[in-house]
């Protein structure tokens, strides 16, 4: 194999890894847009000595033990995320509950912070956020999983196309 087959060869594999990989963006963008909503509210509840302060906090943790996993990613081809799967179903069940939680009177002690009728809106609206992004996030990871998703045939057509047995 000469020098300039090897780069090209190189250069294919390069391009099946982060195709492969980019199979989680969504994934990763919306763990990131988690981590900071949880760090908020870890950071409020603190600021209130609130002891709703564990709930972000083991959010925060199981996110990052998701967004490893799904950083693992990038080295490895396989398509199961369990971490990552039982962090958004946590994280949905949590958002639901809390949802629920807004309209009864526990509310002022877990949202400390949120006295106004209008406060109390936003924090709904931001939980119904967070309820469809879960689930679009479990739908995606469910779909890489089986490999439903359009990455995959997208990825197949440029084996097809590029690579030679």
């Amino acid at each position: 194999m000469t020098r300039e087959e090897r780069v090209d060869k190189q250069k294919l594999e390069e391009s099946l890894k982060y195709m492969h990989f980019n199979r989680f963006m969504m994934v990763r963008y919306l763990s990131a847009a988690y981590f900071f909503v949880n760090a908020a509210w870890a950071l409020v509840a603190f600021s209130y000595q609130s002891w709703t302060l564990y709930i972000p906090l083991v959010m925060v943790v199981l996110n990052l033990l998701s967004s490893m996993e799904i950083a693992g990613k990038l080295q490895s081809k396989t398509t199961d995320a369990p971490k990552t799967t039982f962090y958004f179903l946590v994280q949905l069940t949590l958002n639901l509950l809390l949802g629920i939680i807004c309209f009864t009177p526990l509310a002022a002690s877990v949202f400390p912070f949120v006295s106004a009728k209008n406060a109390r809106a936003i924090i709904t609206m931001i939980l119904l956020i967070g309820i469809f992004g879960a689930i679009m996030v479990l739908n995606r990871l469910q779909a890489v999983k089986t490999n439903s998703d359009k990455y995959y045939k997208v990825i197949s057509a440029f084996k097809k196309n590029h690579i030679k047995n």
